[in-house]
């Protein structure tokens, strides 16, 4: 299995607890290097998102992949430090599977992985 990380920030634990979970990791700095890197590398399985991009990038990430129909299996979980409802409910509008709200722990990433597998794309 395949996950890309967009997020500008330290990328490590989250690399290291997918890793741990089977898949292979690819990261972006940004949603345009993201998007990049999902023409460059073929397709992915699961793409967390940091929600909080510089210049609206997290919510620009998501509309772009969810209108390309080259993407519509990719499972995108919206990664955030706040849990403010009016943002997860325009994530889920925008086409987010899940959210992950900081910090990321092996338990909760574990609960997600699990929701989405059970969850039918």
């Amino acid at each position: 299995m395949r996950a890309l990380v967009v997020d500008d920030g330290d990328t490590r634990s989250i690399r290291e607890l997918l890793a741990g979970a089977g898949f292979q990791v690819y990261e972006a700095a940004g949603d345009r290097e993201g998007l990049e890197i999902l023409e460059d590398s073929g397709p992915m399985d699961l793409a967390l998102v940091d929600w909080n991009l510089p210049r609206a990038g997290g919510p620009r990430f998501v509309r772009s992949v969810r209108s390309r129909s080259g993407y519509s299996a990719l499972r995108v979980v919206m990664v955030t430090s706040r849990v403010d409802t009016v943002e997860i409910l325009e994530a889920a509008r925008m086409g987010v599977d899940e959210h992950l709200t900081r910090p990321l722990t092996r338990r909760k990433l574990q609960e997600k992985l699990a929701r989405l597998q059970s969850d039918p794309a």
